[in-house]
Order: C-alpha cells, then structure tokens, then sequence
C-alpha cells in the first residue's frame, strides 16, 4: 500500500491524536511509579473519568466542568489508593486490578441510570480544538498541528513540566529518592508517605484527564469500555520508557501510531480482527524486549516510618 505525502500528514495528526490519552496516563504512571507505588488502575480510572466527564457535560453543559469532574474523580481514585496501597499497606498490584474492575463495573450501571441505555450515552458539547487559519497553511506542521484537541496541547505542557520537575527540581530528587531508597530519604528527613501521597494524586489526576480526552476530546460521548485497554498500554509505555516522563511520551507516540495505522489500514483485505491486534501485538512484542532500565528499587514496598 502506497501513502501520497497527504495521507502521511494525516496518519501523523491521528497518531499524534491516538497518543495523547495514552501519554497524559503513562506520565502520570511515571510520577507514581518513580516515587514507589505500583500504578495499574490506569484502565479504571480512565474509564470512569471519561463517564463522569460526559455527565457532568451534560448536565451542566460545559465540558470545562466535565473536565474538572474528570479530574476530582481521579483524585478520589487516588484517595482510595493511598489509603488502601500507603497507609494499610495491601498489595499494590491487587489494589490497581481492584480499581480497574470498579471502573469496568461501575459504568455501565450508572449509563443506565443517566441515559436508560448500557452501551453508550447522548453526545455531549466537546473541548475546543484549535484551529487557526494562519497555522493550517504552514507547510507540514500546519496539517499535523492544526485542529488538534486542547488537551494535545495540554499534554506537550505537562510533559515538559514532568521533565523539568523530575529532573530539575528539589521535588524530583525527593520523588526519586523515596522510589530508590525510602529509608535513606526519612533518614535525610523526607516524609516519605506524603511525597508517595502526592505523587499517587498526580498520577491519578493524569489519568484522569486523559479519560476525559477520549469522551470530550475526541468522540464527544462516552461507550463501554472505550478506553479498549488503552489504560494497560500506558503501563506499557511507562516500562519501554524506562520510568521516565520523555521516554513514556516516546513509547506512547509508538503505540499511538500503530494505533492509527491500524484505523487506516482497517477495510483492505486483511481481516479487519488482525489488523486491530496491530497495537496490542506491538505493546506486547515491545515490553518482551525491554532490557534496559530497571524499576524503582522500592516499587511496591509500602513503607513504615516507624521501622526506617
């Protein structure tokens, strides 16, 4: 199959669009992971960010607020993970898996109650997508960049922001450090379950905002289960990314085009169920391979102030 330079422009924007859900969560997993606390409820808190969005649209007509209820649903997921993972100490794994089942469950109960339907609601008012004339008519980056959602370009700000306070800033060496060596950090005088506390809400909060990207951002209504798994991607990406924000916007941005190119080449005469395992085959091919960074040492070890 041939691309004229057109299509490839095209395949650029929509996977840089496929990226950006995935992306927002695999930083925020990032920021969690790197302070210690497993992050797999990534699939569960997109799914039900992405829901409470759209009835917070709905009801108030402003996806701005939809947004806002987005991201208070993800602090409230990061509430239950702090709790449950930092303070009582259950196993972070389980923890994720138990969140993810909620997220799964929960939505479809509460479509029936808003919309009487269990598959997909009403559409709703969508965030803006920038558009400008001037821009649309600069060569190659104009086709690429304009008409993206606000929230691409939200993610480009948050992902250097990541970079410069995981790297640059007291915080950062603070977050890395209650990761790698808790008991070191208490010792230097860092209270290491309120940094673990407030990397789990950033976490969260991403996560959150990119639920709210797949339903106001780009379909502009909420499906069961729309997120299709991208939330365990993102875990993906975090890993291939080597637990660094840069390296997990790079391996979203991979599986975010195979994600597109899977929606282009859809309708040939290939199957359309082998070409939709494209992404998933790739996530899994991809972290078989992986060899290089590893995790946090105290990933997964909950941490008692009074042992240290």
């Amino acid at each position: 199959m041939q691309f004229t330079p057109e299509q490839i422009l095209s395949l650029i924007a929509a996977g840089l669009r496929q990226t950006t859900p995935i992306a927002l969560a695999a930083i925020g997993i990032t920021l969690c992971e790197a302070a210690g606390v497993i992050h797999l409820s990534a699939e569960g808190i997109m799914l039900s960010s992405a829901l409470t969005a759209v009835i917070a649209t709905h009801y108030t007509g402003s996806p701005w607020l939809g947004l806002l209820a987005a991201i208070l649903t993800g602090l409230l997921f990061g509430a239950l993970m702090g709790v449950t993972g930092i303070n009582l100490k259950a196993n972070q794994i389980i923890v994720g898996f138990g969140i993810n089942f909620v997220g799964i469950g929960i939505t479809p109960v509460l479509l029936e109650r808003v919309w009487g339907s269990r598959g997909r609601s009403g559409a709703v008012e969508g965030l803006p997508h920038l558009e400008w004339a001037w821009l649309a008519k600069v060569p190659v980056v104009g086709p690429i960049l304009d008409g993206q959602s606000v929230l691409f370009f939200a993610m480009l700000a948050l992902l250097a922001l990541a970079w410069v306070v995981f790297h640059h800033t007291p915080f950062g060496l603070r977050l890395r450090m209650v990761g790698e060596h808790p008991g070191a950090a208490a010792t230097a005088g860092i209270r290491v379950n309120r940094i673990r506390y407030v990397a789990v809400f950033l976490g969260c909060a991403l996560c959150a905002i990119a639920g709210a990207e797949l339903s106001l951002g780009q379909i502009l209504l909420f499906g069961r289960n729309m997120t299709a798994g991208r939330g365990f991607v993102a875990v993906a990406a975090n890993v291939v990314g080597g637990w660094r924000p840069v390296g997990s916007f790079l391996a979203s941005l991979l599986f975010g085009t195979a994600e597109a190119l899977q929606l282009r080449l859809q309708g040939g005469a290939i199957p359309n169920h082998f070409i939709q395992m494209i992404p998933y085959l790739l996530t899994v091919l991809v972290v078989s391979g992986i060899g290089g960074r590893r995790p946090p040492r105290a990933i997964g070890i909950p941490f008692d102030p009074e042992e240290k």
